[in-house]
């Protein structure tokens, strides 16, 4: 009452928020009060004016729960992001890579100021500098060739409110693993070079490319080298030589020189041998390091684009419902966050397929192989996916024997039936159709390598795929020209087929733009 009082006295208007509990519940109330003069310009009474913004309030509420998510997002995919670009230097020794690992960790954790890690690799142990054991603590090891040979703990230093696993979240369980696949696959690739080196020692064995050369001639060269250089002991030295060799017997320093040959790239180490006048050269075949160099290059710059698009999406509809709260209607704010939750949606499934690619890529997919039932699958995906298919009324007619078991990996099975029937639901009419259909000891051209199998039809009646796409379909990150409207990272299809090729069968598409699209997949009787 003294505050309203002095309201009054001194003529002042104030505003404020303030949440009552009524019998109804909590309501949130903006509260704007303004002192009025009576008849001889004294200020007397206090006009108080009440809004109940407990929508807005809730709403608000829920666009920090949500922007927040967006940054654990990006903390996780960047922390992958550098990752990769660590892992691309084979000359950087294993402890350097494991100190800048650990660096890395931390910051991609939901509380930094909290996480501390802890590293082992054979005798090695490395530690954050707040590291200290607690009973909350993730776990993954680091294998090489299928080898548990260290381990990565991430810590919480105080417990916090349980989430997914604990205090952790699962998406953390995931990035854990990635990072440790990660430096498990650049322990391989490295001590995979250093005996390739160290078969040097013995030329005439090495499968690379080995020379002796002076600043004239041939003294010395391998099979390999003989064949892919077309060169004998005792020949002139090879034009691409000449300047490199100079140098290096010059200047006593080691080059090396990248050189495509028969459709393969090649490094080599062209070496000094001290008080000799001449120069060691070790070959080694890049191709495939390459060819990885270009697909991470390619993953780094569509991954980056993919992400831009519904970044911007959210920070626009936050920054303006934050700006615009006052002229904010219940429409326009649940159309906000409708495009805000659809694309954090979007973010976690390209943070989720990007780590099922980079195990592909790793050849680190690994498959429990088990008997299954594909009428089990198919079904509790359609229990799953029900509510989507009742709100378009559509009709799934299903033709697969329950007596039909097959080998493999159930889990991964289920998620390429899955990517399959979403799209069939995604884009097709109301009222319309999907047809699933297993043809068992199927022999047609859908087996390619005709082995004793089962294929399987799934056929929608929807808008179809272009002509020209129907050959990227399967591509990373290639969306048809007619989808553009319906929300999708590009991957669905491009995992689909690594993990059918994984069980050595085949997935192929036939299509008729708005008349619908037909998926046949192929799988083996048995692993």
């Amino acid at each position: 009452i003294s505050s309203n009082r002095d309201i009054i006295q001194y003529g002042k208007s104030r505003a404020y928020q303030r949440t009552i509990d009524l019998p109804i519940g909590n309501k949130t109330f903006w509260i704007i009060e303004q002192p009025l003069k009576d008849s001889e310009e004294d200020y007397a009474s206090l006009l108080s004016v009440s809004t109940d913004i407990t929508e807005r309030k809730l709403a608000e509420d829920e666009i920090k729960k949500r922007e927040y998510d967006l940054r654990e997002r990006v903390k996780e995919l960047t922390c992958l992001y550098n990752m990769s670009k660590l892992t691309e230097q084979l000359d950087m020794p294993i402890t350097h890579i494991l100190e800048r690992t650990l660096s890395y960790i931390p910051p991609a954790w939901q509380f930094p100021h909290i996480t501390c890690a802890r590293i082992i690799y054979k005798d090695i142990e490395l530690k954050t500098a707040n590291f200290k054991k607690s009973k909350w603590f993730l776990k993954a090891f680091i294998k090489e060739f299928g080898e548990n040979i260290g381990s990565i703990k991430v810590y919480y230093l105080e417990k916090k409110p349980d989430e997914d696993e604990g205090p952790f979240f699962k998406e953390e369980r995931n990035l854990i693993n990635a990072i440790s696949e990660m430096i498990g696959s650049f322990i391989e690739r490295k001590l995979a070079e250093e005996r390739i080196r160290n078969l040097s020692r013995f030329p005439s064995e090495d499968p690379n490319p080995v020379l002796r050369i002076d600043n004239r001639r041939v003294i010395y060269t391998n099979r390999i080298g003989r064949e892919l250089f077309n060169i004998e002991e005792e020949s002139p030295i090879p034009e691409f030589l000449e300047d490199t060799t100079k140098f290096v017997l010059e200047n006593k320093e080691i080059q090396e020189l990248e050189l495509k040959t028969n459709n393969r790239m090649f490094t080599l180490i062209i070496t000094p041998v001290e008080n000799e006048e001449y120069v060691n050269i070790y070959g080694m075949d890049i191709t495939e390091r390459k060819h990885a160099e270009q697909r991470l290059s390619q993953l780094i710059s569509t991954v980056s684009h993919e992400l831009r698009t519904p970044i911007t999406v959210l920070l626009m509809s936050i920054e303006f419902l934050t700006k615009n709260k006052e002229q904010v209607n219940k429409e326009l704010e649940e159309k906000l966050l409708d495009a805000i939750s659809r694309n954090i949606q979007l973010l976690n499934q390209l943070a989720e397929d990007m780590l099922l690619i980079s195990r592909i890529d790793e050849h680190r997919l690994e498959l429990e192989w088990k008997e299954y039932s594909p009428l089990e699958i198919i079904d509790d995906i359609l229990y799953l996916m029900e509510p989507i298919g009742q709100e378009k009324r559509m009709d799934f007619l299903i033709d697969v024997d329950k007596s039909l078991h097959l080998s493999g990996d159930p889990k991964r099975i289920d998620q390429v039936f899955r990517i399959i029937i979403d799209n069939a639901i995604k884009y097709s009419p109301e009222n319309s159709s999907v047809e699933i259909r297993a043809l068992e000891n199927y022999q047609g051209k859908y087996n390619v390598n005709q082995n004793s199998g089962t294929l399987f039809q799934f056929q929608d009646y929807g808008r179809g795929i272009p002509k020209e796409d129907l050959a990227k379909i399967f591509e990373r990150f290639f969306r048809s020209s007619n989808v553009n409207e319906v929300s999708g990272t590009g991957l669905g299809l491009a995992i689909a087929k690594d993990i059918i090729e994984a069980h050595n069968g085949n997935i192929f598409v036939t299509s008729e733009l708005e008349k619908g699209t037909t998926f046949f997949v192929f799988l083996p009787q048995s692993e």
